[in-house]
């Protein structure tokens, strides 16, 4: 159905998400009204305080919202279908951002307001919290079509982006041309279109959930990285001045040393000298590597974040780190530091090639 509404056009597309997703965003709303009107402030409250699970718990619990977020990047494939899409598209995904944020936080606050979180239903959640705390069986039928219907825009968009990238890949000439052309009447990708809902029906029908959870998680990960290297690819070759090679020798270099400290670690053999040894490697190969082939390619002045991956290091490993550790507060930093940078390479990458 996502597929025929893809082929037929990108108005009709728009339009059908409209109407589903006003209605989402309908029930969204009865369900947070009915969470704040029906719920109890005492089950906020725990026997050991606040955070009883400590700042590991949010972190882990903030990493799987984290997961919520993807599919954003898709909104950039409609810019050629979008006026002045320099101002569109930022403030699109920006204010969508923050719109499914609050949303987010209203509707988790709802959810515990209704029923204390040892009791949550984790297959249906806000359908059981409707029906047990106020009886009305229609209000937990009417969630679970919503959830339903969410899941439908949720395909209907990330499909209709996809499409886009197969499009512009073909364009590039790395998948077949016969990927990129437009039909002349409904003006969309119907090629890349009919092959991507066939592709997925396929994999939906024999996969398992589960599979296609940890396919979702690998496949963002490997994204973040791609994007990371092939910018610093970008920045460093010219085509017809500067050879590739020792770029790609410089990329490989420093994933093969991320990926056999991060499993090093993974494995509980890794220590806070292997870690430290695995880091200061990466930034003497990054560092030669900067001086030997300086970059060809310059970015444009605009927003940047720097030394973003070491806010993130210093903020969240903490909380991973073993206990008996016998390290003072300033090492501790530097060694969540180098596993940060080991597990998160293209964040690493970025830093060091702003």
């Amino acid at each position: 159905m996502c597929c025929v509404f893809r082929c037929c056009s990108t108005k009709v597309s728009c339009r059908v998400n409209l109407v589903i997703t006003t209605f989402h965003m309908a029930l969204m709303g009865f369900v947070v009204a009915i969470g704040f009107a029906k719920g109890s402030i005492s089950n906020l409250t725990h026997p050991d305080g606040f955070a009883p699970f400590g700042t590991k718990g949010v972190w882990n619990g903030a990493a799987l919202v984290y997961f919520s977020y993807i599919g954003y990047d898709a909104v950039s494939t409609m810019a050629e279908e979008v006026h002045l899409p320099s101002k569109a598209m930022p403030r699109g995904i920006a204010g969508s951002l923050v719109f499914v944020t609050c949303l987010y936080c209203l509707m988790a606050a709802s959810l515990v307001l209704l029923l204390p979180y040892t009791q949550i239903n984790m297959m249906a959640p806000f359908a059981t919290a409707l029906c047990e705390k106020t009886g009305w069986k229609w209000a937990s039928v009417v969630v679970r079509i919503g959830a339903c219907i969410g899941i439908v825009s949720s395909l209907l968009v990330a499909m209709l982006g996809q499409a886009r990238y197969f499009c512009v890949i073909a364009r590039a000439h790395l998948l077949p041309s016969w990927f990129a052309r437009i039909h002349p009447r409904t003006k969309t990708p119907l090629n890349a279109s009919i092959v991507l809902g066939a592709c997925t029906s396929i994999v939906a029908l024999f996969t398992d959930m589960h599979i296609l959870l940890d396919l979702i998680a690998i496949g963002t990960v490997f994204v973040f990285y791609m994007v990371a290297n092939a910018l610093i690819f970008k920045r460093h070759v010219r085509r017809g001045e500067t050879s590739p090679w020792p770029t790609l020798g410089f990329l490989l270099s420093i994933s093969c040393i991320a990926i056999g400290v991060t499993t090093y670690w993974q494995t509980g053999e890794g220590n806070a000298t292997t870690l430290a040894l695995g880091l200061t490697i990466g930034i003497f190969l990054s560092l030669v590597f900067k001086a030997l082939f300086p970059m060809v390619s310059y970015p444009r002045k605009g927003m940047a974040c720097p030394l973003y991956a070491y806010l993130g290091g210093l903020l969240y490993l903490p909380q991973h780190l073993p206990h008996g550790l016998d390290l003072n507060r300033g090492f501790c930093k530097v060694c969540h530091l180098v596993v940060f940078g080991c597990d998160f390479l293209p964040c690493l990458q970025l830093t060091l090639f702003p």
